[in-house]
């Protein structure tokens, strides 16, 4: 485990359920992207979201696995994303709109 992205617990997760809504991507997608001023947070159920960076030929960032989540600052500050997350193949997330 890298302690820069932590694990939520199951108690933690089955808090924040009720302000979300899981979702399943039988695809790799995009869930937020590189420039976008509002992006939601996503907790990883199963699966996991590569963090890239475009401006550095997509270099992967770090790839969120289950129990991690996705946002950073920016979420709380109004500023916009500066890397793309891509929700892979798989993966079910529980999104929280801001």
């Amino acid at each position: 485990m890298d302690p820069r992205f932590p694990e939520l617990t199951h108690r933690q997760i089955s808090i924040l359920q009720p302000y979300g809504e899981i979702e399943k991507y039988n695809d790799d997608a995009f869930v937020f992207s590189r420039g976008q001023l509002q992006y939601d947070f996503f907790v990883v159920l199963d699966g996991g979201i590569s963090v890239e960076d475009p401006q550095n030929n997509n270099k992967l960032i770090v790839l969120h696995g289950k129990n991690e989540f996705s946002g950073d600052s920016s979420m709380l500050s109004n500023r916009a994303a500066e890397l793309n997350g891509i929700a892979q193949a798989g993966s079910s997330l529980l999104r929280i709109k801001p």
